[in-house]
């Protein structure tokens, strides 16, 4: 088992996901200066906004149903989905505020990662076996910020046939054979360390 191995499946062991809010920017308060309230059924139902940390292979999904079934909320959604072997600040909304999701959802976000070089996978991440191995030690690090240009500014992009984006009313997580994918622009910032 490698070292990355390891790391994961030790992680996936620590199954435990903190169900309190960010200080000072949940509950419930629009003004982040302000100490949150505390998350008590009448500020849940009326509606109040809770930042988690979304562990390693958990679903948004199943965080929503954790904190659903331990705060005993009755209306909850999340702004958006993180892949399991993604982790986190997954954004819950309660009560009237789950009416603010798609506006959160619309907002400029910063995504982190990091990659191997020299291996692929179907999936584009670690959900599927790596299927080929090439060589990269003779890659020099200018060839490789070079290689992350074309993914700065505005970019067209195809999600992969594994990714969350709706085709034609189906979840793109569906694995089966391949779909027509429709193309989306982003806006992408170069911030790599190598």
């Amino acid at each position: 088992m490698t070292h990355d191995e390891q790391h994961l499946q030790q992680e996936q062991q620590e199954e435990t996901a903190p169900l309190m809010p960010e200080a000072g920017m949940a509950a419930g308060n629009d003004d982040p200066s302000k100490p949150p309230r505390p998350l008590d059924p009448k500020t849940l139902e009326a509606g109040a906004v809770l930042l988690l940390d979304k562990p390693l292979t958990w679903t948004s999904f199943d965080v929503v149903r954790k904190v659903k079934n331990t705060l005993r909320v009755k209306k909850i959604g999340h702004a958006g989905t993180l892949d399991p072997l993604a982790t986190g600040l997954l954004i819950l909304c309660t009560g009237k505020k789950t009416k603010q999701i798609d506006d959160i959802q619309a907002q400029e976000k910063e995504y982190t990662g990091t990659f191997r070089l020299g291996q692929t996978t179907s999936s584009f991440d670690l959900e599927t076996p790596v299927d080929a191995e090439l060589p990269f030690a003779h890659l020099t690090e200018a060839e490789i910020q070079a290689a992350t240009a074309p993914f700065v500014g505005r970019i067209e992009q195809t999600p992969p046939l594994f990714s969350a984006v709706k085709v034609n009313g189906e979840r793109g997580l569906r694995r089966g054979p391949p779909r027509r994918r429709s193309r989306h622009q982003k806006q992408a910032h170069h911030h790599p360390r190598v």
